[in-house]
This record gives C-alpha cells, sequence and structure tokens, in this order.
C-alpha cells in the first residue's frame, strides 16, 4: 500500500500581459473539491498598483491565509 504525503505551497505569482491596458498580477492556487482538484486563479492588481513581485505577493498574504488548505 502506497501512501502520500499531504503537500502544501503558497500559490504562484505570474505576470500577465493584457490586449488593452497595463499587465496584471495573477495568482494562481489549487484545491481539493469532492470530485477532484480545482485550479483557481485571481487577478491581484496591476503592474502599476504593484511595481514589484515582492509587493504584490505581500497583497496576496490574506487570501493565502483564508484559503483553507492548497495543494
Amino acid at each position: 500500500m502506497k501512501f502520500t504525503r499531504q503537500r502544501y505551497q503558497s500559490g504562484s505569482l505570474t505576470k500577465e500581459k493584457r490586449k488593452a491596458g497595463p499587465a496584471v498580477w495573477i495568482f494562481r492556487w489549487r484545491e481539493n473539491a469532492p470530485d477532484g482538484r480545482v485550479n483557481r486563479k485571481v487577478v491581484v492588481g496591476t503592474v502599476e498598483q504593484f511595481p514589484t513581485k515582492t509587493a504584490a505577493r505581500k497583497a496576496t498574504e490574506a487570501s493565502r491565509q483564508r484559503t483553507p488548505q492548497c495543494l
């Protein structure tokens, strides 16, 4: 019997270009659902609002703490 351990991660933060307007920061994570894993994403803000990745990561702290379990 093979046991799989539960893994935790803090999600990923990427910058995406838009056709119109400034680029935006996207926060992505994965959750367990009754029917399998679900990929989630949310727009954190524009590059004008958060010029550095560190600033955007700090803005995601509240949402990362609300997510009960990121896998």
